[in-house]
């Protein structure tokens, strides 16, 4: 990745991107929708603005304290419904993260096993893998610890540390191991020098964008 003059066209290097290499930059560019969202004025919101909205909608619920079922549910429900995470179960969902033993406590600390303890469900008899959507919701309860995968995130993951590191070794089939797709993500930030803030929110949202774009 390089930092062209068109990606920073508008955005001059003041002393906000002081000290930041190009990685840091380019992630920063992309992040300033999401950051900006709240002081939009309404008529000059339009549809390319639905990404930033679902998250904030998305933040706010998630940073609400309320260890109820139905908050529990409302939270499925509502990640479900903007993130496409194809959930056709959600009360089913809901009812089994409800019943994760000591799961505020976890989260917090940022155990990765919550993941996989989420992601299984039996459905009508039927075993069911919502790998994706476990991660989206340990990441908005706890964004430093928990980064999301996404078929998108993983494309632009692996490309970018195949391009990086030619003879490094990257199992694309191991990524729904969220511990090995941790690992990786980790590595590509070490890589691009990033600094804690930029974890997972921000590198995830460029990734993201980024593949979208490939796509």
């Amino acid at each position: 990745m390089k930092t062209s003059k068109s990606n920073l066209e508008g955005h001059p290097m003041s002393q906000e991107y002081s000290g930041k290499n190009q990685y840091e930059i380019e992630i920063d560019l992309n992040y300033k929708p999401y950051e900006s969202i709240l002081t939009r004025l309404q008529n000059n919101i339009s549809t390319d603005d639905r990404y930033q909205f679902a998250d904030l909608l998305i933040k706010q619920e998630f940073e609400k304290e309320d260890d109820s079922f139905a908050h529990i549910f409302k939270k499925v429900v509502l990640l479900n419904s903007l993130y496409s995470t194809n959930i056709f179960a959600p009360f089913n969902v809901a009812l089994k993260i409800s019943r994760v033993k000591n799961f505020s406590e976890r989260m917090r600390k940022g155990d990765i096993s919550l993941v996989d303890e989420i992601r299984i469900n039996t459905i009508n008899g039927s075993t069911r893998d919502f790998y994706s959507f476990s991660t989206k919701y340990c990441h908005h309860h706890n964004p430093t610890k928990y980064p999301i995968y996404d078929s998108i995130v993983v494309d632009v993951l692996v490309d970018s540390l195949k391009e990086l590191e030619p003879h490094g070794k990257v199992n694309k089939s191991k990524m729904k191991d969220y511990e090995y797709f941790k690992e990786k993500v980790d590595y590509l930030a070490k890589l691009w020098d990033l600094s804690d803030n930029y974890l997972y929110t921000k590198l995830d949202k460029y990734l993201w964008h980024k593949g979208r774009e490939e796509r």
